[in-house]
């Protein structure tokens, strides 16, 4: 069974640059649970995990991210809970938190929108080209059995 993938808007526009809208987010579980139900009945509610969101940030990247390319960073975010953005190529959310905060080590990074623009890229940001590779898996199996 596959992993269904991630969930993010795209917004098409005139652009010839990509938007990129990314989040930080902490993973909380919240535990399994039993409460009272109607006519004396006890209703067991199951264990939950849900996002909380950090930090966000937008960076505009040079050039378009293809539609294959969006489906490729969907389902590597889907299958790899977030993505690493040193890999991708943008700035780490974990460094713009303040000094007092913990991290608890569930936290992870997703993208939240995608959206093309005429804006000029942001400086010292990497090329949409580049991006897209902090999203591509090898399959290094199936390279040796090639050979």
């Amino acid at each position: 069974m596959s992993t269904p993938p991630a969930r993010f808007d795209v917004i098409d526009g005139e652009g010839e640059n990509t938007r990129i809208h990314y989040v930080m987010s902490e993973e909380v579980v919240i535990p399994a649970r039993t409460e009272p139900g109607p006519d004396g009945t006890t209703v067991l509610i199951e264990e939950k995990t849900l996002l909380r969101k950090l930090k966000e940030a937008d960076i505009v990247l040079e050039g378009r991210i293809s539609g294959e390319d969006v489906e490729t960073i969907r389902e590597y975010i889907a299958n790899n809970r977030g993505f690493d953005p040193d890999k991708a190529g943008v700035p780490d959310l974990v460094e713009l938190m303040p000094l007092s905060w913990v991290p608890s080590g569930n936290e992870r990074h997703d993208i939240a929108k995608i959206g093309f623009t005429a804006s000029k890229p942001t400086p010292g940001s990497i090329d949409a080209d580049h991006f897209t590779t902090g999203f591509q898996t090898y399959d290094y199996r199936a390279a040796l059995s090639m050979g």
